[in-house]
């Protein structure tokens, strides 16, 4: 489910990237790296490393500008406050 989140709001990020909305390449970047601490733990039957994933997601955060953050309904505002509930930070 966590993984599935993510995946589809990264979709989203990526393709406001791709049409020049967004040029956070660090911010993407960060997600990735929880999307893909997900995906190593689900293939390799353990539990995901939290503390990697928040210490991401505390990166994310920093890339992300306050005012980005702020705007409800963006994607990237919905893919921050998302993983930021996955992961329970």
């Amino acid at each position: 489910m966590a993984r599935f989140v993510i995946t589809e709001h990264l979709k989203v990020v990526r393709a406001e990237q791709q049409v020049g909305q967004l040029s956070n390449q660090p911010l993407i970047s960060e997600a990735e790296v929880i999307e893909g601490e997900l995906v190593a733990a689900e293939q390799e039957d353990r539990a995901p490393d939290i503390g990697l994933m928040r210490r991401a997601w505390r990166q994310m955060r920093a890339a992300a500008a306050p005012a980005t953050i702020a705007v409800a309904g963006s994607a990237t505002a919905d893919l921050v406050i998302q993983l930021g509930h996955l992961i329970g930070a």
